[in-house]
């Protein structure tokens, strides 16, 4: 099964890019976990500074 999740882009006092899944806070790492459903990316809160920006998730494991 597919899902988009919004990913917000920012960077931080020291000029490192942080990216933040909404989502999934508090922690992006979701190995073992159910995934849950996927906001409006409209309804997602950020800064004039952050992007939101989506990406595709593919929670189908494929073997050869």
């Amino acid at each position: 099964m597919k899902y988009r999740y919004a990913a917000l882009f920012s960077q931080n006092p020291n000029g490192q890019v942080e990216v933040t899944f909404p989502d999934l806070a508090p922690h992006a790492a979701t190995f073992g976990e159910k995934l849950p459903q996927p906001s409006d990316p409209g309804s997602i809160a950020h800064a004039p500074h952050q992007l939101v920006i989506l990406l595709t998730v593919d929670s189908k494991i494929t073997h050869e």
